[in-house]
């Protein structure tokens, strides 16, 4: 099992795909681990070098009890990266981990070659953390399984539970198997996050992707960001809820492969041109 230490905290990761692509590194959501990212990881790996980790406190990571704040989130992942001798990387971020991909990007915007932020924020407003509140509520009733209950019609959209009510039994089992103890750490952590004034530091290329039918940060939340860095695209998939990578797979690999790709252009044709005026 592949493991680094950083911050003191031993984080388990995977590299896989392309090794001489450039990297991607994906940031898992809230309560999930990097096993979550198993319909990404085969169609990045193709063109691109794939990083995945479990954040302290997830999954085979380290689970110190402190609370896991989106800053500190933020931190291990340059530690990671350093670690690992990534200089720059584009980076995916769900949820918590889009919040953590956006606090790096303000702390260290030189190591960012571009973001990827799905079904993200940047400030926990009241709404948001009285959501949250009700998940850590629940644990404490009921333990794992019924903060997942309460939790379901926040994370997955109208239209998949429609369709696939009876098949999340599999994510259940996961999800009531749970720590407690981290879990509320991951969450107390996630409901202080805030770096909405800082995100004009921001020097990278820009992705917001968000389900059309997500009730835990809507597409407000997306639109908060775009409104303050400049250049941000926003792509919103539609039927789908705040998981909307892991309902619609398929589709959100494809518009962020296109992302990526539009990036990989972008770039190319700039050196060409730096190269001519040099000339």
């Amino acid at each position: 099992m592949p493991m680094v230490k950083v911050n003191n905290v031993g984080l388990f990761y995977q590299i896989q795909g392309n090794a001489q692509g450039e990297t991607v590194v994906f940031v898992n959501g809230l309560l999930t681990d990097a096993a979550s990212w198993a319909q990404h990881v085969p169609a990045f790996s193709k063109g691109y070098r794939v990083v995945t980790y479990d954040c302290r406190g997830q999954g085979q990571s380290d689970k110190p009890d402190q609370t896991y704040y989106t800053s500190l989130h933020a931190q291990d992942l340059l530690g990671l990266m350093d670690a690992l001798e990534i200089d720059r990387a584009h980076l995916v971020g769900l949820s918590n981990g889009g919040a953590a991909v956006l606090q790096f990007a303000v702390d260290n915007p030189e190591r960012a070659n571009s973001l990827v932020l799905v079904d993200a924020y940047a400030r926990v407003d009241a709404i948001l953390k009285a959501k949250l509140q009700s998940w850590v509520a629940a644990m404490e009733a009921g333990g794992s399984p019924l903060r997942f209950d309460v939790a379901t019609p926040y994370v997955w959209g109208g239209s998949f539970l429609e369709r696939n009510l009876e098949t999340l039994s599999t994510f259940r089992e996961k999800g009531r198997n749970l720590p407690i103890t981290p879990a509320k750490n991951l969450i107390q952590g996630a409901m202080v996050h805030d770096c909405l004034d800082r995100l004009g530091e921001i020097k990278a290329p820009v992705l917001l992707v968000v389900g059309e039918e997500d009730i835990l940060t809507p597409v407000k939340y997306s639109r908060a960001i775009q409104d303050r860095v400049a250049g941000v695209e926003l792509a919103i998939i539609k039927d789908a809820g705040h998981a909307s990578c892991l309902e619609k797979a398929a589709e959100f690999n494809q518009i962020v492969l296109d992302f990526l790709a539009r990036r990989g252009a972008a770039a190319t044709k700039n050196q060409a041109f730096g190269n001519r005026s040099a000339t």
